[in-house]
């Protein structure tokens, strides 16, 4: 390869990387900018016109809240977009950026709290921030998943974060040894020959993580190989070559395992098994409580409502959620809550390693 076109290569890719993320640091602080400012004239209206109508210039003032509402959505958008790509991975920023979603898309029921009989351009205030919440939501929702599919295909190629590693890490994988779905630990590329032929685990047909000692960590098994030691094929008898550390404790054993390529190996296929699983079953209930969940939907709203005329002693209006807009929030909860059962596996087995 010319090494003068792979410094040009780096250089343009470099340059690229700079523009975009100059870019995404001009969308979020413009788009916070303007969600600031047109948030603040919206709340402005609602406040300002909740207990008295204008009796003139009410076209010109329902303009200039159309013209906010706009430039709300479109403000929270070029912010939320912007600091996805800023802050890709983070833990935080699906959270921050469905948090404030609801703020705006519950911004109705939160000002009838404080200002009771709502209506007028007050309403239409409230409308606008509402409809810019739900836009917003969309962007947040699709970043939450997006986020933990792409988080899923690193585990599946990737398993452990190779920096977790402490026994084995930067091995190369075995070219004698097929890599068997859920097969024990000598069925892994990772196990390496010239200890396998010697290791009693291996001719006793066990696996090192129930045994907790293993070719990558156990001295006694390393050393036997190294001294070309004799093991009996006979599994039985072979069970009984199996180092017993009792120089450790079972929780620093354990622990030695999750910090095993060989386990991690291990760990990548029961991801690789589960995930189909949770993809089925979460499916599944949605697909049969679909029907069960829009009414509980009905029921939520009509239980909010009633907290809130109870709040404001009888005196807040009535808010109508159209059934899309219901059935959009059932699908946004069932994303929510498909996209957190991914981290859940995720930490699962490759935090916990259970």
């Amino acid at each position: 390869m010319n090494p003068q076109k792979g410094r040009n290569e780096s250089e343009i890719s470099e340059t690229l990387m700079s523009g975009l993320d100059f870019l995404a640091k001009a969308l979020m602080w413009l788009g916070l900018l303007a969600s600031v400012v047109s948030l603040g004239f919206l709340i402005f209206y609602v406040f300002f016109f909740a207990n008295a109508a204008p009796t003139q210039n009410l076209d010109q003032i329902k303009t200039l809240v159309e013209l906010f509402r706009k430039v709300l959505t479109f403000g929270l958008l070029a912010a939320f977009i912007g600091s996805a790509f800023l802050f890709w991975g983070e833990g935080w920023l699906e959270i921050v950026q469905l948090v404030i979603s609801l703020f705006c898309y519950f911004a109705p029921a939160l000002a009838s709290l404080f200002i009771g009989n709502i209506s007028g351009v007050s309403a239409f205030a409230l409308s606008g921030l509402q409809r810019a919440g739900m836009g917003a939501g969309i962007v947040a929702v699709g970043v939450l998943v997006i986020d933990s599919f792409i988080k899923v295909q690193a585990r599946l190629k990737q398993g452990t974060k190779a920096d977790q590693l402490k026994y084995g890490k930067g091995i190369k994988e075995e070219t004698d040894r097929k890599n068997v779905f859920l097969g024990k630990c000598w069925q892994l590329p990772y196990c390496r020959k010239f200890v396998r032929e010697r290791c009693p685990i291996y001719h006793a047909k066990r696996t090192c993580w129930r045994e907790r000692v293993g070719c990558m960590c156990e001295e006694e098994v390393i050393k036997g190989a190294m001294e070309n030691r004799a093991i009996p094929k006979d599994m039985v008898a072979a069970a009984r070559y199996i180092p017993q550390n009792n120089k450790i404790t079972l929780g620093q054993k354990m622990e030695r395992c999750r910090q095993c390529v060989i386990y991690n190996e291990h760990q990548k296929h029961k991801y690789r098994a589960a995930l189909p699983a949770v993809i089925v079953v979460l499916g599944g209930v949605l697909a049969f409580s679909w029907t069960a969940l829009m009414g509980r939907m009905h029921i939520l709203v009509h239980l909010v409502q009633s907290m809130i005329n109870k709040a404001t002693i009888g005196n807040a209006p009535v808010f109508e959620v159209p059934d899309a807009f219901q059935m959009v929030m059932v699908g946004c909860f069932a994303l929510i809550v498909f996209a957190y059962s991914l981290k859940l596996l995720e930490f699962l087995i490759f935090k916990l390693k259970v």
